[in-house]
């Protein structure tokens, strides 16, 4: 199967500005700017036919994978499913997320098959990277047992974990990297998913690109990707 990973669009806290007085410090939701991220990165995604669409359960993401649902093709999937282990790494243990009545009566979205409770809030404590590289197994295991007939899925997440998911699907844990990852909002990631005797090599994944932001250059022409809005300008 093909899972396109995928960041969340630009927050306030991304762009260096404050938070609505109705935001949590771990649940900012898309500014503007990132709500048309949002809609670029659905209009791309609106060529294929999704089977599913997953997102964690922070409205960021949640919003921009509702984007993507919502422009889907007859057969594509038009509903975000909310998979909170998906969740942001140094999520405090203080935050429980929103519900899911709250997301269902904003989107079109509910919970993940085999999602229990009501919260969808993840605490993931001080972003420790072994706790992260096991949670991005446990997300590549629950695909990876549901996913394996050439199925195409979209999974909306978050700037650090997007890392730990994609080191996981590699099976390459974090203390053997050199270098680090950086996801752009709205990035895309393909990663190609083989049985364990397929693939060209055998492999059991491949990257196919990494964090393309291709989408938003015809609206963004002079967008460099920064967090950093004093680094975002260039001629």
């Amino acid at each position: 199967f093909e899972m396109y990973l995928i960041r969340h669009g630009e927050t306030s806290s991304n762009a260096g500005k404050p938070r609505g007085e109705h935001e949590h410090a771990h649940d900012p939701g898309l500014t503007e700017r990132g709500k048309c991220q949002a809609a670029l990165v659905g209009k791309r995604m609106a060529a294929l036919a999704l089977d599913k669409v997953f997102a964690s359960g922070l409205e960021r993401a949640v919003e921009t994978a509702a984007h993507i649902a919502a422009v889907q093709p007859e057969g594509g999937s038009q509903t975000v499913n909310i998979l909170p282990i998906l969740c942001e790494t140094g999520v405090s243990e203080d935050y429980e997320g929103h519900p899911i009545a709250y997301f269902s009566g904003k989107y079109a979205a509910k919970k993940a098959d085999g999602v229990e409770g009501d919260k969808l809030g993840v605490p993931s404590g001080s972003s420790d990277d072994a706790a992260s590289f096991a949670r991005g197994e446990e997300a590549i295991r629950y695909f990876t047992d549901r996913f394996v007939n050439g199925e195409k899925i979209a999974v909306v997440a978050h700037g650090a974990f997007n890392t730990f998911i994609l080191l996981a699907a590699m099976s390459v844990r974090p203390e053997n990297m050199a270098f680090d990852f950086d996801f752009f909002n709205t990035g895309v990631t393909r990663i190609v998913f083989y049985d364990e005797n397929g693939g060209i090599y055998g492999e059991k994944a491949r990257v196919a690109f990494l964090n393309d932001t291709s989408h938003l250059y015809e609206d963004f022409p002079g967008f460099c990707f920064y967090d950093d809005p004093a680094k975002s300008e260039k001629g």
